[in-house]
């Protein structure tokens, strides 16, 4: 070895220290030191390492969030703590609603849908069905003004009649004497052989239904149909009977259509609102197809 690493070997040698220390450098000398103790003791089980800007320190977890409270409870923040709350928001309920706001909670609504008819639900009936429903919870007092919009209604028969009756004050009403209705059906229709006028009329309060249109006239069944409007008024209004009306087009014979045209009234539960309406075929046979479409008049 050099003189020189002989005489740093010897200066090493004269720096014993103390059991467990380190050799360390202040940048010109060596010396012994003890082991840097910048971490903390471990702490109690669970414990993490936190800083508080100038030392390490062992602390318990915080405990910032609460309890998780109810099922179904969101975390909620008070400004100056964390909270589980009730979630404010309602169920979604129906397809197609909005969240609105009542002034004091929010609540699950139809879409206003600004001014005009706003679509409400369809039915598309592709095969055999009784019925043609839309209940209260399609009907219902976010509007008071209603149509229903029907294209290629067909019974498989070549004598079919659609009708209609509603739903109010808990039930169904299809009966006589207060729970009766009154209608009349104009008919112009164009055939091969000539025109003609068709009139249906209900003319005395004993009638337990709608009657909408007078026949599906024809020898080809499959290809009879109706395309119309049915308009109605939901809210009970002063004891006042309720009217509908409806306008369209229907099928006669394999060559021929025409104008369709309606009115009726019903008489009984006047002061209950409609909360339903039901089409069907008066004969008894099922709806073949037929497409119907609900809207609510907006602002109504």
């Amino acid at each position: 070895m050099s003189r020189a690493r002989d005489v740093a070997d010897g200066a090493l040698g004269k720096i014993a220290g103390t059991n467990g220390q380190v050799l360390t450098s202040n940048g010109t000398v060596w010396s012994s030191q003890a082991v840097p103790t910048e971490l903390p003791a471990v702490g109690a089980n669970g414990n993490v390492l936190t800083s508080n800007g100038s030392a390490w320190s062992s602390q318990a977890v915080p405990t910032e969030l609460p309890a998780h409270g109810s099922d179904g409870n969101i975390l909620t923040s008070t400004g100056s703590a964390w909270a589980s709350e009730a979630n404010p928001l309602p169920a979604h309920s129906t397809v197609g609603n909005v969240l609105t706001s009542t002034g004091s909670a929010w609540a699950s609504q139809a879409a206003a849908g600004g001014a005009g008819w706003t679509w409400l639900a369809k039915n598309d009936i592709t095969s055999n069905a009784s019925y043609s429903t839309f209940d209260d919870s399609k009907v219902t007092n976010a509007y008071t003004n209603y149509a229903v919009v029907m294209n290629h209604v067909n019974f498989g028969n070549n004598s079919g009649k659609l009708g209609a009756f509603i739903y109010a004050n808990g039930a169904w009403r299809q009966g006589t004497g207060e729970e009766d209705y009154q209608f009349h059906v104009a008919e112009y229709v164009s055939v091969a052989g000539g025109s003609f006028n068709m009139l249906s009329s209900g003319n005395s309060w004993n009638q337990s239904y709608i009657r909408m249109m007078y026949s599906n006239t024809g020898s080809s069944a499959s290809a009879l149909g109706a395309n119309l409007v049915f308009y109605f008024n939901t809210r009970a209004n002063g004891g006042l009977y309720r009217s509908f009306a409806w306008q369209g087009t229907q099928t006669a014979n394999n060559q021929g259509g025409g104008i369709l045209l309606g009115g009726a009234i019903y008489k009984g539960q006047t002061s209950h609102n409609i909360t339903g309406i039901r089409f069907y075929e008066i004969g008894g046979a099922n709806i073949a197809r037929g497409e119907f479409n609900l809207y609510g008049l907006a602002g109504s």
